[in-house]
């Protein structure tokens, strides 16, 4: 059986490429976007009772705000923004500044009827002064973005270091990743892995996926492939795909793990879905080439072809070559030559004048 590319596993997805967090949450919700740092709301650990929309109504601030978190969660009741932006603003006028900093968080959605930038970074920079530190990491974001002013890469990392000070995990993660490529702050990558570690420790799992990808290569930190494959698991197990896909492709090498084809299907498939395809690949080099796992050719091109309309196209090669052999699909040159075409315009090389 030919191989088309086992070692393409890894690399097809950039193994050990590090990513940026962004969106809009609240409480604990993990941040995996790649474009901001993550607004998130101080924790609560009640739902609110029935009461507490009276008590709210007398001015009880602390009664808005578990209210709010209720109705902007759907924790106990549908979920409903419009209901908890004006009880966030009830808690913020009652002097708690989670409620101002969620209030930004609603009102920073270009989603939301009320959007409105300026305001929520007003709101953001209330709530940090207030001493809540995860509006100072928000808050960097807004001047890292440039999100309705300059970009100041220099505020923001400050902001970050003061949000990461103060104990939030995001803000070491976000300072971490600034540090790691030198904007706002002098470039250190042994510092970016001290920080990554910090949030990691601290909950934040694409600190964690950050990490492993530091440690899964030779740089500024000691390459460490175990350790890597347990970053990359926890970042999984925190709702990062990356993770899953990066720790299959592991398994299938036995780089840092010992080598299971069964275990890397197990951890590919977790990040071979409908709306994330990095895991798809390694599933189709494993269907593609049998064994521990059985061999299963028409799966192994589906897998392929999903990967190949995605946005990585090395599995346009290869479904390509099975079109051109028939191996689990109807011998089809011309479509062959499609996807080789396809896959040279994407820059894969080898798929030029096939």
């Amino acid at each position: 059986m030919s191989v088309f590319g086992a070692r393409l596993a890894v690399a097809s997805f950039g193994l050990f490429a590090s990513i940026a967090a962004a969106g809009c949450s609240y409480a604990d919700a993990a941040a995996v976007s790649p474009t901001a740092p993550v607004p998130r709301a101080a924790p609560t650990t009640s739902t609110a009772p029935p009461s507490a929309d009276e008590a709210c109504l007398k001015g009880d601030a602390v009664a808005c705000m578990h209210r709010a978190l209720d109705y902007a969660t759907g924790r106990g009741v549908t979920k409903d923004e419009a209901k908890a932006a004006p009880l966030f603003e009830r808690a913020c006028d009652g002097g708690i500044a989670a409620g101002c900093h969620n209030l930004a968080v609603l009102l920073s959605d270009p989603k939301h009827p009320a959007a409105d930038q300026g305001r929520a970074s007003r709101l953001f920079a209330q709530a940090c002064e207030g001493g809540e530190a995860q509006a100072c990491s928000s808050l960097g974001g807004v001047y890292e973005q440039g999100l309705g002013i300059f970009v100041d890469e220099t505020h923001a990392a400050e902001l970050y270091q003061r949000a990461c000070e103060a104990g939030a995990a995001d803000g070491c993660f976000n300072l971490g990743r600034l540090t790691a490529k030198g904007r706002g702050v002098p470039k250190d990558p042994a510092k970016a892995g001290a920080l990554y570690e910090r949030a990691c420790e601290a909950g934040q799992p694409t600190a964690c996926y950050n990490l492993g990808t530091m440690l899964g290569q030779a740089g500024a930190l000691a390459r460490d492939d175990a350790r890597a494959a347990q970053l990359f698991q926890r970042s999984c197990e925190g709702g990062v795909l990356f993770g899953c896909s990066n720790l299959g492709a592991m398994y299938i090498e036995g780089r840092g793990v010992a080598a299971s084809r069964l275990k890397a299907v197990d951890w590919s498939e977790r990040a071979c879905t409908k709306e994330h395809t990095s895991g798809c690949f390694n599933l189709g080099v494993l269907f593609l080439q049998g064994g521990e796992v059985p061999e299963d050719l028409p799966r192994a091109a589906a897998m392929f072809e999903r990967v190949c309309t995605g946005d990585k196209v090395q599995g346009c090669v290869n479904v390509a070559l099975m079109y051109q052999r028939g191996q689990g699909v109807p011998k089809d040159e011309a479509k062959a030559k499609q996807l080789l075409e396809r896959a040279c315009s994407g820059g894969v090389a080898n798929a030029c004048g096939r």
